[in-house]
């Protein structure tokens, strides 16, 4: 049993999930105390057994082994926990008949699972319980009962907490740790779909695929024993996404079920991959994404909803049909070959607790998991000021639809999704260059005291609730404060890490040797100040010196936030069109365009730089006029000085956190200049140094 899912109580009575778990343990115990009872009985003396009304099949039977362990775990779990939502594979009368009269239920120990300790209480409404009283009927119909002459034995695991065992089963029998040894050789066949995923989880098989009949009793409580105690293990359905443990949907686990041990996950992902192109599976979406004669491959494991009727589902043409205007759909593709996982998309759905990174911020870094979580929650692209920004020639695409479901005291279980007006292949739309004056255009239409600042309405407001106070993750508030002291150690790490050709680069051919050696130590000495000027509306960089945000408001305006060459793309006419608004915000254009500058140009680009930038300034200057003329635009010489705090701005975030995921072996559209070419990294080194020398300049003036 694994306690999961949404219910709709009305309660908010908090549950210790430890506590949950170990009295879920304890009535396990009482169901396998009843299967055993039948057993006896039935070796005794025989036992019937009844066909489920309305079913078939052969095998699909109900024995009275699955009415007493349900009516046993089942009574005792709503004794223990009133209100608690327990959702039965067998029908709640029929078990109820199997009890005893007026026998009030044992009392249930909330003690028992010391091996997945958890101080996290979760509201009474949140929870669901689901119960497969007999793992394996087939099989227990049939008489073939493996090892039942063992001490009975249960598994329990809590994701993200542990897991454990109750009782010693045959786990000490040295022949059966011999054969399991020799069964990792070969593949095989066993029974009960909790027993397959166990195979998984104790390392007894590599995968195991289900059958298309199992539901999500089957699958709970074995798919959080394969995540935690194969301890990289997954589960996921025949196209690779999770299986959806809720109630209030379909109870089967109709695109079926695929799990792996620790160090399979290539051969899961290429099973899936494989899936995800075979007609045969393909056929299984049909419903949802309408029919056809023939199927190209699809990414039917990104393809999910996220609201109550989709949740983790395939999109289904209804939802989509409603969302871009009414009518209709017939069908709809998700093309592989167009799929992004880990990037903007036009269809984004971001669920925290399925990602990797977000389980791990989970646990080492949480302020950072937070501040991700909120990033989602920005609603610019919903805005009456991002139409307005559409009006003036600025592309940006459309919302059709979005669903927001941020937890602030949980953010692991928060959620998002996004269904976005598409810049096409079709359209001509193909790789990010113009973008300085794109950005300039952006910065200049939302400038203070221009046009729209000074506006006021509905527009303004909304707008200022919609974005971040201050844009951009790089904000020191959006950062461990730790961050500013260890960025020398950090580049001595990094400049011997990133070997010998970072150093042989041209770029770094005019730096003096020692300076190079110096660059972590001196920037520093100057990290904090460069932090208060390049973000003077964040309250952490504010409160270190500089500017301040009164001084800088007059420069204030909207940045992008994350303006990567990933997030801006070129229609071959020359008109540029941004995507993802998460880090979107106040601030100054200067930082918006040094971090564009870093991330998004080619070593070509880099070496033109001035001239870049006076072209930008140039740009700003004229769109300002363009939408109404601003009063504070900056000289050249102002902007200059807020781009060179910028850059020793994000020679910090780049020393302290970026490279350490720097690779300059494998191509990658998604990773930033200065993460995937080495002449871009040693660019940044290069300017860092010149950086500095013209901010001493500036100060000693």
């Amino acid at each position: 049993m694994q306690v999961l899912g949404t219910t709709a109580l009305g309660t908010t009575f908090p549950v210790p999930l430890n506590a949950l778990l170990s009295t879920c343990v304890d009535a396990a115990r009482l169901g396998c105390r009843e299967i055993r009872a039948v057993q006896a009985n039935r070796e005794s003396n025989g036992l019937d057994v009844m066909s489920k009304p309305g079913e078939e099949f052969r095998y699909t039977v109900l024995t009275e082994a699955d009415l007493a362990a349900q009516q046993a775990i089942v009574s005792a779990l709503r004794a223990a926990w009133p209100g608690l939502l327990v959702v039965g594979e067998e029908d709640d009368a029929a078990a109820a008949e199997k009890g005893v009269p007026g026998e009030a239920p044992p009392v249930l120990r909330k003690d028992l699972c010391a091996d997945a300790a958890c101080e996290r209480a979760v509201p009474m409404a949140d929870i669901a319980v689901f119960v497969d009283p007999l793992d394996g009927t087939r099989e227990f119909v049939e008489g073939r009962l493996g090892n039942e002459g063992g001490e009975p034995q249960v598994l329990y695991a809590l994701v993200g907490a542990g897991s454990g065992a109750l009782g010693r089963g045959d786990s000490s029998n040295a022949l059966l740790q011999a054969a399991r040894a020799a069964a990792l050789a070969q593949g095989g066949t066993v029974g009960g779909a909790g027993n397959k995923l166990r195979s998984v989880a104790e390392g007894r098989a590599d995968l195991a695929i289900m059958h298309f009949g199992t539901s999500l009793w089957d699958t709970a409580a074995p798919e959080a024993l394969a995540l935690v105690r194969a301890s990289g293990g997954r589960v996921s359905d025949l196209f690779g996404a999770p299986l959806v443990h809720r109630t209030g949907g379909p109870l089967k686990n109709a695109l079926g079920v695929v799990a792996s041990a620790k160090g399979c996950g290539a051969a899961h992902a290429s099973l899936c991959k494989a899936m995800r192109s075979d007609p045969r599976a393909l056929a299984l979406l049909a419903e949802s994404a309408g029919p056809r004669e023939a199927w190209g491959a699809q990414a039917a494991d990104v393809a999910r909803g996220l609201d109550g009727r989709l949740d983790g589902r395939p999109l289904c043409r209804r939802w989509l049909g409603e969302a871009v205007g009414g009518g209709e759909l017939l069908r709809y593709d998700a093309p592989e070959e167009g799929a992004f996982r880990g990037m903007i998309a036009f269809y984004k759905r971001v669920v925290m607790g399925e990602l990797d990174a977000a389980r791990d911020k989970a646990r080492e870094q949480p302020a950072k998991l937070a501040r991700d979580a909120r990033s989602f929650g920005a609603g610019f692209l919903g805005s009456a000021a991002c139409a307005q920004l559409l009006a003036a020639g600025v592309h940006a695409p459309r919302a059709y639809r979005v669903e927001m479901r941020p937890d602030e005291a949980s953010p692991i279980d928060s959620a998002f999704s996004m269904l976005l007006s598409d810049f096409s292949p079709e359209a001509g739309w193909t790789q990010a260059r113009r973008s300085l004056a794109a950005l300039a255009r952006l910065h200049a239409f939302f400038w203070e005291g221009g046009a729209f600042s000074t506006s006021g309405g509905e527009a303004a407001a909304e707008l200022e609730a919609a974005v971040w106070p201050a844009g951009m993750y790089t904000q020191p508030s959006m950062q461990p404060a730790a961050q500013f002291d260890r960025l020398a150690a950090k580049y001595t790490e990094h400049s011997e890490r990133l070997g010998p050709r970072f150093h042989a680069a041209e770029e770094l051919a005019g730096v003096d040797s020692e300076r190079l050696q110096t660059l972590g130590q001196r920037l520093q000495r100057v990290a904090r100040d460069a932090a208060a000027e390049s973000h003077p509306f964040d309250d952490v960089a504010a409160g270190a010196g500089g500017a301040g945000g009164n001084a800088a408001r007059r420069f204030r305006t909207l940045i992008h936030g994350d303006p990567k060459a990933a997030n801006l793309l070129l229609h071959e006419g020359g008109a540029v069109g941004f995507i993802d608004f998460q880090w979107t915000g106040w601030g100054l254009a200067a930082t918006d365009v040094a971090h564009h500058v870093c991330a998004a140009f080619a070593p070509d680009a880099l070496a033109q730089e001035g001239a870049l930038l006076d072209h930008y300034h140039a740009s700003l200057l004229a769109a300002a006029a363009e939408f109404g003329g601003a009063p504070s635009l900056p000289s050249r010489a102002q902007f200059q000085a807020q781009y060179v705090a910028a850059i020793l701005d994000m020679g910090r975030i780049v020393l302290a956190y970026q490279w350490s995921r720097a690779d300059f072996e494998t191509p990658s559209l998604n990773r930033n200049g200065y993460n995937k070419d080495v002449r871009c990294a040693a660019w940044l080194a290069a300017r860092c140094d010149r950086a500095l020398a013209e901010w001493e300049r500036g100060r000693a003036r």
